[in-house]
């Protein structure tokens, strides 16, 4: 749940990093447009974020309400909150730019869905 949201917001975030760096280093032609880049790529991460979320909260309170299953959602929150610090920590620290999200997802535990 809020994996595709978490990978969004990890790419953008990365992609408006890399411009940030790209943009210390201008051809004065460029300064404008890299910093409207840089501008959108955040907001498409911070929208990206905030929905995954505002989902979350709100399919752990739906499933919060049918009786006998108040244990379940509590571990299934917690699994959730893991799996999203998880991918934090990924495209804080192990991300390539260089390389395409795919590849990487097949060897990071940390970008699997919860279906376990």
């Amino acid at each position: 749940m809020g994996s595709i949201n978490c990978d969004i917001a990890g790419v953008a975030l990365t992609l408006a990093d890399y411009l940030a760096w790209v943009r210390k280093k201008p051809d004065e032609c460029h300064v404008g447009i890299l910093e409207i880049f840089e501008a959108r790529a955040r907001e498409i991460a911070e929208v990206a974020a905030s929905k995954t979320a505002a989902a979350t909260e709100e399919a752990i309170a739906s499933f919060a309400s049918i009786a006998g299953l108040e244990s379940h959602v509590s571990h299934a929150g917690a699994d959730i909150a893991r799996i999203q610090q998880e991918k934090v920590e990924f495209f804080h620290s192990g991300y390539e730019i260089q390389r395409s999200l795919a590849e990487q997802s097949e060897n990071q535990d940390a970008c699997k869905v919860l279906v376990e």
